[in-house]
């Protein structure tokens, strides 16, 4: 077929397919079987969906060969999914597409997997069929043009009515700030008030071309903000709207600006667009996005709609890091997306085009996002809000910034909560101070969280577990230049580089009871030692600076280092594939880093590792470095002024836990982290190693000359001495 006669056909079919769809929203009848081509008129999805087998329990499955130049309306809709995922699929052959039925949340759905390769579950929902009553989880059509306000207004009533400490502020009386300043909805003007009266407040991505000096009459000229009024006016009871532009009342600190988050009765949360122009859909001139919809004989049909957590993930407001706060402390939040609105507060979430009652709503487990709780929860797991503290960075650590400078300066709010709490969780330079701030685990029997508590002045113990951070490799593509540092922040801290992060939870709780400590000093701006201690902790709540305080991102430890010779090659195979490729262990990402970037197939892999041979250089025991830095890692990149020894593959390594170590650059007198690595070492034998692919080990292959290994550590391997190392 001509390429351009093929690309208008396809423009055409598409074009026939959106108006269609629009007229079935409009209450018309849309597609009927007559225009689909001969393989699709003999396909009844209902009757895939409500009659057929259960999908892999050797029911009849439906087959489809699908041209992607087809003009059918049925098969456009089809292999709509396999081009909105950018999956390539070469034009002249054709598509296998294979139907069955599968349920979600107690309700039919057909399933669909295209060419055996690329399976997709797609739920292509009947809305007649999910207007049952009684159904969990039905979906409804969302009105293209307008937002729900009665839905709104139901959500935010039924919140005050049941939801008590879970969904009310933090203090118990209102910040009172002289002179606050608010939009008034009604006259459109901003006042200045003495006394508090209820409020909501508008969060939204600002866009480059805003800034903190922009006049009133500028910030109202906006449209989300005149959206944003609009919405008070016609679905809420309240026309008092919080703007952070322009806004006088942050001069009070970070503190007054938690406290005005929480204290907001709502908090409206623009998650469309990437700036303060684009408005929000449904409301004013701002457009809604309409659903891929197919609609058949009267019938419309949908895919399944990305969980509500991912959908509100993706948005541009998600990922920029002064929006983290607005809405953790935010009490209800009503989101505007780019094709319907989401509800969350203390207690529920619930979505616009989900058909649900409240119980439901309630019983969701994921949130949209991690929130600050009025109190410890205890439904079923005891949940302190101290253990949030981890929780809340590695969300926010994966956030962007406009300024490096603001890494920390965007969570001072946060810091400041957990700082107050009883017990405190004080940070320095992001890392929590207290046992009870870190990943905790096993927290039914409360017991971990009481050790915790009970070490609290164990300072030294809590920051140097908190060092063993990690980048989150299961969201992060490895890109060829590695990930973006940050200048004036240490490389032993988070902070220090932009990448979200993680950290395993602390579920050795004799590690815990007996925490290693070493001596731990900070340098100050005169050259002289603050211990770290509790006494420091507590000094670090105020909301000054580190610089104010004369203090710098340079910690003195003395501990044991010992330096160790890395070499370089290909990863070691696992002896066990419970997958069925070949792989390499997925979840230690960190230990694999790609040489030359190009298609997986033809990625040349590398591997840093401290080998010890044993009677054959085919066998013996390996410790693989997690690097932390990410990209294509050369021998020469962990090399670069180490300052150790002649080998140019020596590095030190400093011991800051009972389990591993911390990797080393030397320079000028300054240790810089390159990774970790764990002090427990692998067997390997003939380019195996002794784990499977996810690095667990087994026995089901036991080599017999690993009887006579009497240790496994790699301090018994290599001399170290104690040091005091600087790091920074």
């Amino acid at each position: 077929m001509d390429g351009n006669k093929e690309t208008a056909e396809m423009k055409l079919c598409g074009s026939k397919l959106s108006q269609a769809n629009s007229k079935a929203s409009a209450g018309g009848s849309g597609w009927q079987s007559k225009d689909l081509c001969t393989q699709c008129q003999s396909v009844n999805l209902t009757q895939i969906c409500s009659k057929g087998s259960l999908y892999g329990t050797g029911g009849t499955d439906v087959f489809l060969h699908i041209s992607e130049t087809s003009t059918c309306p049925s098969c456009r809709f089809l292999i709509s999914q396999l081009h909105r995922k950018d999956i390539a699929a070469k034009s002249q052959d054709p598509i296998t597409v294979q139907l069955n039925r599968t349920i979600f949340n107690g309700i039919d759905h057909v399933v669909m997997r295209l060419n055996n390769r690329l399976e997709y579950i797609l739920q292509i929902t009947d809305k007649n069929m999910l207007e049952e009553s009684g159904r969990f989880g039905q979906y409804r059509q969302v009105d293209p043009k307008q937002v729900d306000y009665h839905m709104i207004r139901n959500w935010i009533a039924h919140c005050y009515s049941t939801h008590g400490k879970s969904c009310q502020m933090l203090t118990e009386n209102p910040l009172q700030i002289p002179k606050f300043r608010l939009l008034d909805c009604k006259t459109k003007t901003v006042v200045e008030l003495t006394a508090f009266v209820e409020y909501v407040t508008l969060s939204y991505v600002w866009g480059s071309s805003s800034n903190l000096h922009e006049s009133d009459r500028a910030v109202m000229s906006k449209a989300v903000v005149k959206d944003a009024i609009h919405e008070l006016l016609v679905g809420s009871d309240e026309y008092y709207l919080y703007v952070l532009e322009n806004d006088t009342n942050v001069r009070f600190g970070q503190k007054a600006k938690r406290l005005l988050d929480n204290q907001a009765s709502v908090t409206i949360i623009a998650a469309a667009g990437e700036s303060s122009s684009h408005g929000l859909p449904g409301v004013g001139q701002c457009p809604r996005t309409i659903p891929n919809n197919f609609t058949l004989n009267g019938t419309t049909w949908r895919y399944k709609p990305i969980a509500l957590t991912n959908h509100v993930g993706a948005s541009k407001w998600s990922a920029r890091g002064w929006t983290y706060q607005e809405a953790v402390f935010s009490r209800r939040c009503v989101i505007f997306a780019d094709d319907q609105v989401f509800y969350q507060c203390g207690s529920m979430t619930c979505a616009e085009e989900l058909i649900h009652d409240f119980e439901s709503c309630e019983r969701v487990v994921f949130p949209i996002f991690e929130r600050i709780l009025y109190q410890d929860s205890d439904n079923g797991v005891y949940l302190p809000s101290s253990w949030r503290f981890m929780t809340n960075l590695e969300a926010y650590s994966k956030r962007e910034l406009t300024y490096d400078s603001d890494v920390l300066r965007a969570m001072e709010g946060i810091f400041g909560f957990y700082a107050q709490l009883e017990p405190s969780v004080e940070q320095y330079w992001g890392l929590p101070l207290r046992w009870a701030g870190c990943q905790l685990s096993d927290l039914v029997e409360k017991n971990v969280y009481h050790v915790a508590k009970s070490k609290h002045n164990d300072v030294v113990g809590a920051i140097l577990w908190a060092m063993l951070w990690e980048p989150r490799w299961s969201e992060t593509h490895i890109s060829k230049t590695g990930f973006a540092k940050r200048g004036g922040f240490p490389t032993w801290s988070w902070s220090g580089l932009k990448v979200g992060v993680r950290w395993n939870f602390l579920e050795n709780v004799q590690h815990l009871e007996k925490s290693f400590t070493a001596p731990l000093f900070a340098e100050t701006t005169a050259g002289g030692l603050l211990e770290l201690s509790d006494a420091l902790a507590r000094s670090l709540t105020s909301g000054q600076s580190y610089a104010s305080l004369g203090l710098t991102c340079v910690p003195r430890i003395t501990t044991k280092v010992f330096d160790v010779p890395f070499i370089e090659r290909a990863p070691y195979r696992p002896t066990t594939n419970r997958a069925k490729r070949d792989s390499f262990p997925t979840r230690r990402k960190g230990q694999h880093w790609v040489t030359k970037e190009d298609y997986p197939g033809e990625i040349t892999w590398t591997h840093f590792v401290v080998q010890k041979n044993i009677e054959t250089s085919e066998r013996g025991l390996v410790w693989s470095l997690d690097l932390t830095h990410g990209g294509a890692a050369t021998s020469s990149y962990l090399a670069f002024n180490t300052g150790t020894t002649a080998n140019p593959m020596t590095l030190r390594c400093i011991v800051i836990s009972y389990e591993r170590g911390m990797i080393v650059q030397c320079s000028s007198g300054i240790t810089k982290r390159v990774g970790l690595l764990c002090f427990e070492g692998e067997f390997f034998e003939n380019g195996r190693i002794s784990t499977d692919e996810y690095g667990h080990h087994g026995d089901s292959v036991i080599w017999p000359w690993t009887d006579s290994v009497q240790s496994r550590d790699l301090r018994d391997h290599f001399p170290g001495e104690e040091r005091t190392v600087r790091l920074g």
